[in-house]
């Protein structure tokens, strides 16, 4: 999976090198560093526990939301990369009623589709960390927390309001490592997230 990964960041950074050169004109006359925000519902899937080994079946999450703070470069009019900063809120419905939560810190990869409209579709993949922290909420407190490495998929459309403002509306498919809560006792396989959310980007 990771080839594949690897293989499809040098394919979207080699699109965007052998763009023709008439586009360098638009990119110098068009706003290249922007800033994004986000915020919408976000859906885990439920995560397979094992205890010393030995399986002990899924956990049930209740899930909540993800936001994001992105601060992006734009390179072409159809290339851009971002670095950025989520959250991503949740319970799991386990013994401890424990809270959930995810920081993602990404660098993204996208690929755009600007056209004569003023509907811009885009898609891109992300890879970086995942620090991830669990509290119970039931019975005496106790956390822990882990930091281990995630991936994304992301997809989605923006609609341009003026040459510096756009609404959006987008997808993410969040992957993250195996983590080991109580000292290694315990093995949550590789949280998997899916989140929707409406954007707001200011270009400069």
């Amino acid at each position: 999976m990771w080839k594949k990964l690897a293989h499809l960041s040098l394919t979207i950074c080699c699109l965007g090198s052998v763009l023709p050169a008439g586009y360098a004109e638009n990119v110098a006359q068009s706003q290249r560093w922007y800033m994004m925000a986000d915020i919408g519902p976000a859906f885990l899937e439920d995560i397979p526990v094992k205890r010393s080994g030995v399986p002990l079946g899924d956990v049930k999450v209740k899930s909540r939301f993800r936001a994001d703070m992105d601060f992006g470069y734009r390179l072409t009019p159809y290339f851009s990369s971002e670095f950025e900063l989520g959250c991503v809120i949740a319970k799991l419905e386990d013994v401890g009623q424990h809270d959930f939560i995810q920081f993602p810190i990404m660098v993204n990869l996208k690929l755009a589709w600007p056209n004569s409209s003023r509907f811009k579709p885009y898609a891109g993949i992300g890879l970086g960390g995942i620090e991830t922290y669990a509290e119970t909420t039931a019975g005496p407190k106790q956390s822990d927390s882990e930091f281990g490495f995630g991936y994304q998929i992301i997809g989605g459309i923006e609609y341009g309001l003026n040459k510096h403002l756009a609404l959006g509306f987008g997808y993410r498919y969040l992957v993250g490592s195996d983590l080991h809560p109580g000292n290694g006792l315990f093995l949550l396989k590789s949280p998997r997230t899916h989140s929707f959310a409406l954007s707001l980007s200011y270009a400069f």
